[in-house]
């Protein structure tokens, strides 16, 4: 695995731009959030009141002067009480603060995660390809909990330092000008030297953020591919690949460590030298006969929290930019575009309700630089049956990509009657064909699930079909053989059903949609030839109704479609019927007699 090097100067992205995406996030939340915001405001003013009631307490209990001891007493009392509500307060509204504010930064990462998903399907197949599905994940993830440890940030800090600095700053204004300026000179300079030696550490957190997403994504992919992993015993080489990740995420892990660490140790150094002085200076003033003993027990009770309020507003500070860069960057899949389901959608027209063909016109398509398809034309009318062939790299699994509408930027035309397929909604296209491909995906759901899962947007599941597409694609047996019938969970992938089932499922799904237009990529390629010739003749009542394309490599898949073509380093180098092409004794009839030996 190569060494990386990742740059954060590069992203225009501001704390302000990532506040103001986050007000958006709870806008739908914002009575839940602005209540527990009040609570945890007031629970830290009113926190505020014990330090006060101690230090009064120490004046009464030293105070030498005329008072009576029932006057001090009674106010003690009031002291006491007044101490005693404010717990209980603080205690209450501290912890229903956390209660809402976590519920609404539980909520907000949920909603943009889902968000994040709706988005990344309906961006373009050569989209998808770039990055690994696990970095992905990570990425979204990452940008999730970056929401919810923002707000998270807000109710267990943010409110809290900045109130707690605030507050204090002004009751020392009120003891003592002296005391209040080098208060805040301390909370001034600690927040700069926090920020100068956070700089380093947070970028370092991002990096390790890059990292623990390849690590990620290549785990994934592992996991995904177990069965060939086992199949072939790659788990050293597999391990040895997962080592390598490991090794420079946990390379990246310490330099981030060591960081911090530096940091927190040169705050606390810094801390401890103020504290000592400031002490030193209050007791010199007691001695001096200048300030009173409640002034150094207020230092004390007030300036350890001034002195956490600083160090975790300058967290706060690094947290807050390595959360923006971990949303920046699942906002990156939000603000990219699709082209096939773009802006223009609303623009686009619908499939016309008796289309007559579909045509292509001098298409040429490439993947990089390597042309697949050249100058490729090729006329389906509505209602016929045809079959591709060709040997791998023919252009077959691209022509029906281009079917499927998962390209666009494709040479030429290709034409629902006169209409170009770039301009007719991809959704109303799909709408009205279904797929079987080679290899069925499948979901870890009940096997009724996975047909209906194919269904036509907000249709209501019909019992019937369902009975009759499991019937037509030969399913019914396995469907008495599962446990629960067809309500039974196939796992993830549909890994309790062998390749042919899966084929037969995803034939069920493809049935079910009652499409006009059926696309098959070697969709019977897993069965045995019984099960094959059983599907083909339940079938053949289904093609009456549908115009069909299908790829075959076992050629008796397509001998009965009405026409053959034979497609070769990206053209048409034959087309007709089954019994014209033999007659021809060209490269289909080779095929045929090769698969026949």
């Amino acid at each position: 695995m190569p060494n990386k090097s990742f740059s954060t100067s590069t992203i225009q992205y501001s704390v302000l731009e990532f506040v103001t995406d986050l007000i958006k996030l709870i806008q739908p939340y914002k009575a839940k959030f602005l209540l527990g915001a009040f609570l945890r405001l007031s629970s830290d003013v009113v926190n505020l009141y014990p330090t006060f009631a101690l230090s009064r307490l120490v004046v009464l209990l030293t105070d030498a002067t005329a008072i009576s001891a029932a006057d001090k007493t009674q106010e003690a009392i009031w002291l006491l009480v007044g101490w005693l509500v404010a717990v209980m307060y603080h205690s209450v509204a501290h912890q229903s603060a956390k209660w809402l504010g976590y519920q609404v930064s539980e909520r907000v990462a949920l909603d943009t995660r889902l968000q994040a998903f709706r988005h990344i399907f309906s961006l373009d197949i050569s989209w998808q390809e770039k990055e690994k599905i696990g970095n992905k994940i990570k990425r979204i993830d990452h940008g999730s909990r970056a929401l919810d440890g923002t707000i998270r940030i807000f109710f267990n800090v943010i409110i809290e330092a900045c109130l707690n600095s605030i507050s204090i700053f002004l009751i020392f204004l009120a003891l003592d000008l002296h005391l209040a300026i080098t208060m805040f000179i301390f909370m001034v300079v600690y927040f700069i030297l926090s920020s100068i030696l956070t700089k380093r550490a947070a970028h370092q957190a991002y990096v390790v953020n890059q990292y623990q997403e390849d690590l990620e994504g290549f785990s994934y992919e592992a996991l995904n591919n177990i069965k060939t992993v086992k199949s072939l015993s790659i788990h050293r080489a597999i391990l040895s690949s997962l080592n390598s990740y490991t090794n420079q995420t946990y390379g990246a892990i310490q330099k981030r460590v060591a960081l911090f660490q530096y940091r927190n140790g040169a705050l606390s150094v810094f801390y401890f030298i103020f504290e000592v002085g400031m002490i030193s200076y209050i007791v010199y003033q007691i001695l001096q006969g200048e300030f009173s003993a409640a002034i150094l027990v207020l230092f004390v009770g007030y300036f350890g929290k001034v002195e956490e309020a600083v160090f975790e507003l300058a967290d706060v500070a690094h947290e807050l930019v390595i959360n923006k860069l971990q949303f920046y960057r699942l906002k990156e899949i939000l603000l990219t575009l699709p082209t096939i389901e773009g802006t223009r959608v609303s623009q686009q027209q619908v499939v016309p309700e008796n289309w007559k063909k579909i045509e292509f016109k001098n298409v040429t398509f490439s993947y990089g630089q390597k042309k697949v398809l050249l100058n490729f034309n090729l006329t389906i009318n509505r209602g016929q049956k045809i079959g591709i062939v060709g040997l791998s790299g023919a252009g077959k699994s691209t022509l029906f990509s281009l079917l499927l509408d998962l390209y666009e930027d494709y040479e030429g035309e290709i034409l629902i009657d006169d209409i170009s397929l770039t301009n007719i909604s991809r959704q109303d296209y799909i709408n009205h064909l279904s797929v079987v491909l080679q290899d069925t995906e499948l979901f870890n759901l009940t096997l009724r699930e996975n047909i209906l899962i194919g269904a036509q947007p907000q249709e209501k599941p019909d019992e019937e079909r369902i009975l009759k597409s499991i019937q037509n694609a030969h399913l019914q047996e396995v469907v008495e053989r599962l446990p629960e019938g067809m309500h039974t969970v196939i796992g993830e992938k549909g890994v309790k059903l062998s390749g042919g089932e899966k084929q037969r499922l995803g034939i069920a799904r493809a049935l079910y949609r009652q499409p006009d237009l059926l696309l098959m990529d070697e969709a019977t390629s897993h069965l045995d030839v019984d099960s094959e010739r059983k599907i083909q003749a339940s079938l053949h009542q289904f093609f009456q109704r549908v115009t069909a394309v299908v790829i075959a490599h076992r050629l008796s898949t397509i001998k009965e479609m009405d026409e053959i073509v034979v497609m070769h380093e990206g053209k048409i180098i034959e087309r007709g019927s089954f019994k014209q092409l033999i007659n021809q004794a060209g490269a289909f009839a080779q095929l045929w007699e090769k698969q026949r030996l």
